[in-house]
């Protein structure tokens, strides 16, 4: 970990999400417990997003790994 603290930024980043989503929903409806329900909707949300664009990415490597397999085969 540097001094300046900047390998903490990710873990800051996803806390302040939470808090923020939490707040506004908050803010929102004047509820506690439908604040954080939408809170884990919305990180449920987010999860399957990360997810869904991992799998898209490994499978766009996977595709040209291939291609570069059968190009180089052909040579």
């Amino acid at each position: 970990m540097s001094s300046d603290g900047s390998s903490a930024l990710p873990l800051g980043l996803v806390l302040g999400m939470v808090v923020a989503i939490f707040v506004v929903e908050y803010l929102r409806s004047r509820d506690t417990a439908s604040a954080w329900t939408a809170t884990l909707h919305a990180l449920k949300a987010f999860g399957w997003t990360i997810a869904i664009e991992l799998i898209a990415a490994l499978t766009s490597a996977t595709a040209w790994g291939v291609g570069v397999a059968l190009v180089a085969a052909g040579n």
